[in-house]
């Protein structure tokens, strides 16, 4: 004998009785079973939940007039249905797999050349700092070696003026001769030449320390 409790779903289906038998439990009167009255929208939900197909819907609607017959092919119709269905989510769960592997795959491609990208860019970065550190230094030397210049040509321009003063005298007192030796002779000349040279040296001097400073600043 075929009990409907056991089939997946019976209760869910409404394929037990909802009323309970009347009678005495000594057996005077006979039990008396109550067909089960199943909503049509509430039977189909609950077989679309379970995963029952049309063919086992028309099984499961009347229980109590199915054969053993009806039974196997429902039972079978839902293992083949049940093993459709595992073989699905294997597929399912295969392509996820491989889609994963394919996205994990990608994703450390993209992170290598990421990483390359920026150990490039850091060594890139590594050398202009380099080149920038060398320069400063190159500066800072220049910067002291142009300082010391226009030091030294300030001192040199300074050094000029007693020459220049010891020869304005010597002409100043060539002036306060006689008339009668007023005359233009090679000392005179030299004097004179001299004047020049060192006005011309100091002007030199001058003009090359304020550009040495304009460089500096």
């Amino acid at each position: 004998f075929f009990r409907p409790a056991s089939v997946p779903g019976a209760k869910l289906l409404g394929m037990l009785p909802t009323t309970p038998s009347t009678g005495s439990r000594n057996g005077s009167s006979p039990r008396r079973q109550y067909t089960p009255r199943t909503n049509r929208s509430t039977f189909q939900a609950s077989a679309h939940m379970i995963g029952l197909s049309d063919n086992a819907m028309d099984a499961f609607r009347n229980p109590m007039t199915l054969k053993p017959e009806d039974w196997r092919r429902a039972t079978q119709e839902q293992f083949y249905q049940s093993e459709e269905i595992r073989r699905a989510a294997a597929d399912n769960m295969r392509r996820s797999t491989s889609a994963q592997r394919a996205a994990q795959h990608k994703r450390s491609e993209a992170q290598e050349d990421i990483s390359g990208l920026l150990k490039s860019k850091v060594k890139t970065t590594e050398g202009l700092i380099k080149n920038l550190r060398h320069r400063l230094d190159s500066l800072r030397s220049a910067i002291v070696l142009a300082n010391e210049s226009a030091k030294r040509l300030a001192e040199s321009h300074t050094r000029k003026e007693s020459p220049l003063a010891v020869c304005t005298w010597r002409l100043e007192r060539r002036k306060r001769r006689p008339k009668t030796e007023l005359v233009v002779d090679p000392c005179q000349q030299c004097l004179e030449e001299e004047k020049r040279v060192i006005d011309k040296a100091r002007k030199e001097l001058y003009a090359a320390a304020h550009y040495t400073k304009k460089l500096i600043v």
